[in-house]
């Protein structure tokens, strides 16, 4: 694993709500927010290593962290120091044009159903219980809409996603 630490600006007055926004001076677009500092600071470690992570899939090289007294910080900012970390091995996941395509070969038999072990964002979840959808309905018109806008019988977000795949062709 390759261990990181860089500093990150959060923004103490970014919302008038009370939210916390944070940025990465060293990695341009690298930007979450935080309900709190609590989460803030959650919320920064895991954009990091995501950010992180696409920049060693891609082969980018990794910026060197400037220090923490370089960066000018005014008022309603605070520098913290976020370590996270990344697997030097992780590979390039297949695009959606990708996946398409290879689920396109497939013959029927090689479409039956099968398990996965899916890891969501607690926030993604909370919404997605929220609109009282479960998980595999969820995922499955997910799906569907991300690689051909076609509801499938079975998707319990058929009416939903029917309209909104109206909406955008």
């Amino acid at each position: 694993m390759l261990q990181f630490t860089f500093p990150a600006v959060f923004e103490l007055d970014y919302g008038e709500d009370g939210d916390i926004g944070v940025w990465f001076p060293d990695l341009p677009g690298c930007i979450t927010v935080g309900d709190n500092f609590r989460h803030a600071i959650s919320q920064a470690k895991e954009v990091m290593e995501l950010h992180l992570k696409g920049m060693v899939i891609n082969k980018d090289p990794i910026p060197t962290p400037t220090p923490e007294a370089d960066i000018e910080c005014g008022q309603t900012q605070k520098i913290v120091a976020i370590s996270g970390e990344v697997d030097e091995n992780v590979k390039r996941e297949k695009t959606p044009e990708e996946l398409a395509a290879i689920l396109a070969t497939l013959e029927e038999e090689e479409q039956k159903p099968s398990s996965a072990v899916v890891t969501i964002p607690d926030g993604l979840m909370r919404q997605i219980q929220a609109s009282g959808l479960d998980l595999q309905g969820f995922v499955l018109g997910a799906l569907d809409f991300w690689f051909n806008c076609q509801p499938r019988p079975h998707s319990e977000v058929e009416v939903k996603k029917s309209s909104l795949c109206e909406t955008v062709q």
